[in-house]
């Protein structure tokens, strides 16, 4: 409610049987009183018995019959014929993805917004906070170390420090979060009257395990506290980590990077037999790439956007057809948009294809001088079709910014984790921060991304800053050495727009702490070149490129590689597909194998360091060290 919503409804699925039914989705203890909660609100209270079981036990769930999830699917749509001004569903996951993931699947089937502000949420403080806030909960059942059956009608703050107690010796979760304990909540600002416990019985469940069994009553209150929003307190957006980086950021006077090298024009001559190639395999990755409406005849009518896009999906899932694999393969997703107002369309699109448990991660690029259309697609897939492990949180929070464009926020692939494109939006409002400054998007962007890291246990081997205002280049920099993401691997590259018109989209590839005991892992490499000295023509360049990559061993190969180059060294070349191809050409050459190339025309790039140094053409590598 402090977020501006309202409730219009109350919810709750209970059980049939006498006693507690131990449900991984919902809690039953206390059900009894649950009908009390219409009367203490003033809101319509809707109940449907559990008739399913946990048949699907996996961690993503798929909608399947006599499923318990189907229980709570069906008593959301009784309410939504009843009310179908709802549009969403507030729940209280803490940490409990199996429980968040299937309230999101039932929430996309009826087109219905999860809240789930408590995610992620540090247990201490939320617990601290509810205290403070007057909510006036019990224990009502115990199933841990440390708590027992004395602890039974307690409330939350005569056993708060009990709990912090048995959170340093047991490492429990202080919010109940693991099952530890459940309670009942008989007051709190929001009651318009209260719950009253008039006689409780203890029934022992199981060895270690107790719960109350109740009768009550509706009471009452002395004083209805109808100011209690103007007081509360919502937790902070930034850390403070991020909020002194903001106001770092807010003092920074920014430097103008004119030292753009001189950059002489570098020809390129078509060939007819060019060897161009779409696709590379490599052990367990395919790179596809360049896909775009390049057709065979000019005589076609003109493409729409809608019309467009479809036939380069089709045209994808031709490629991946051939590799006998299909879009739910995709372990990273790239588009190359000419312009970025595309991209409301394009998410409406995309969903028609990705609309799937765990899709593949994406970004955005922009880039003007596309030849053939408005769009270009790679993609990196996996034809091993192992079990796919991503980061995809659909609930609003506090956490992350919830994905609700049938993509993913990370991708674990092996010992290489694929990450979105993330931009500086405030989660809880999944909007981008008003006023519009640098120095907020960035705080929000970076802590977004440290959030996803940590939460993988895993460090930054790879990192691309897209910024659409060279003003902003040192101050990228900076924020960029500042992150604890940070290290000597960081391109900024300068395009004319960004996804909903932000500021900055970071782009970053993770690797896993942890060591793997395979013969085989993926790495990545940023090379670059700061001047065009002793480089006579493209091969000699390209020569240059790839010489840091081949001093790491003979016996590495590369998958895949996106060439970024600022737009006037190649000027005179007419389109992308021109450079492409050279490109493609010359680093078969050099290697003596193919891979997947393709390229994006810049702005202006610049690497990090002390201060941010321009350069004029960077790889980033795709490769696998043996």
């Amino acid at each position: 409610m402090a977020n501006g919503h309202e409730i219009v409804a109350l919810a709750n699925l209970y059980t049939s049987e006498e006693r507690e039914i131990d449900s991984y989705m919902y809690q039953t203890v206390g059900q009894d009183v649950i009908q009390l909660f219409e009367k203490a609100m003033n809101v319509p209270l809707y109940r449907e018995v559990i008739i399913g079981k946990s048949i699907d036990q996996s961690l993503t769930y798929h909608e399947t019959l006599n499923d318990e999830t189907e229980d709570l699917y069906r008593l959301l749509k009784r309410i939504q014929k009843l009310h179908p001004d709802v549009k969403a569903v507030s729940i209280g996951a803490i940490l409990s993805n199996y429980q968040r993931t299937r309230v999101e699947n039932v929430c996309k089937r009826l087109n219905l917004i999860s809240l789930a502000y408590l995610w992620n949420r540090d247990q201490k403080d939320l617990l601290e906070e509810m205290i403070s806030q007057n909510l006036h909960a019990i224990i009502i059942k115990v199933s841990t170390f440390g708590l027992d059956k004395s602890h039974l009608g307690k409330s939350l703050i005569e056993i708060k420090e009990h709990l912090f107690k048995i959170n340093k010796l047991y490492d429990i979760n202080l919010c109940g979060e693991g099952g530890e304990y459940e309670t009942l909540v008989l007051d709190c600002p929001i009651f318009q009257k209260k719950i009253k416990i008039l006689k409780s019985e203890i029934v022992d469940h199981f060895p270690g395990v107790s719960y109350l069994k109740f009768n009550a009553k509706i009471e009452e209150k002395s004083f209805v506290d109808t100011n209690w929003k103007k007081r509360f307190v919502l937790p902070n957006q930034l850390g403070k980590k991020y909020e002194q980086l903001k106001k770092y950021l807010d003092e920074f006077q920014d430097e103008e990077y004119d030292k753009t090298p001189i950059i002489p024009t570098i020809s390129i001559k078509n060939k007819s037999d060019e060897i161009f190639m779409n696709s590379s395999k490599l052990k367990n990755l395919i790179a596809i790439g360049g896909i775009d409406l390049h057709l065979e005849s000019t005589d076609l009518p003109a493409y729409t956007l809608e019309e467009e896009f479809h036939f380069c999906m089709n045209k994808l899932k031709s490629y991946l057809k051939s590799y006998i694999l299909d879009l739910c393969d995709i372990v990273f997703f790239e588009l190359i948009l000419k312009k970025m107002d595309y991209i409301p369309l394009i998410d409406t699109l995309y969903s028609q294809y990705f609309n799937f448990p765990k899709p593949p991660p994406r970004i955005c690029i922009n880039c003007s001088n596309l030849k053939f259309g408005r769009l270009q697609i790679s993609v990196l897939a996996d034809p091993s079709h192992n079990k796919r492990s991503v980061v995809y949180v659909q609930s609003q929070n506090y956490w992350i910014p919830a994905n609700t464009g049938f993509y993913s926020h990370a991708f674990i692939h092996e010992d290489i984790v694929f990450i979105a494109g993330q931009i500086g939006i405030i989660p809880s409002t999944l909007s981008l921060p008003y006023p519009k400054l640098f120095s907020s998007e960035v705080a929000f962007s970076l802590q977004n991304l440290e959030r996803i890291f940590e939460s993988l246990e895993i460090f930054n081997i790879s990192c691309i800053a897209f910024i659409s205002n060279k003003s902003h280049v040192s101050a990228t920099n900076k924020a960029w050495k500042y992150s604890s993401l940070c290290n000597d691997n960081c391109l900024i590259v300068l395009v004319n727009d960004l996804s909903y018109g932000a500021l900055i989209e970071w782009h970053l590839i993770g690797k896993k702490k942890q060591k793997i005991v395979k013969n085989n892992f993926w790495s990545i490499l940023h090379s670059t070149l700061k001047n065009f000295e002793n480089c006579k023509s493209l091969k000699t360049m390209f020569e240059v490129l790839l010489k840091p990559f081949k001093e790491k061993g003979s016996n590495n190969k590369i998958l895949s590689s996106t060439i970024y180059y600022n737009s006037k060294v190649f000027e005179e070349i007419e389109s992308l597909e021109t450079v492409s191809k050279a490109i493609f050409n010359i680093i078969y050459i050099i290697l003596g194998y193919s891979i997947e190339a393709h390229c994006i025309s810049t702005n202006g790039i610049w690497v990090n360091g002390e201060t941010a140094i321009p350069i004029l053409i960077a790889m980033k590598i795709i490769y696998s060290v043996s």
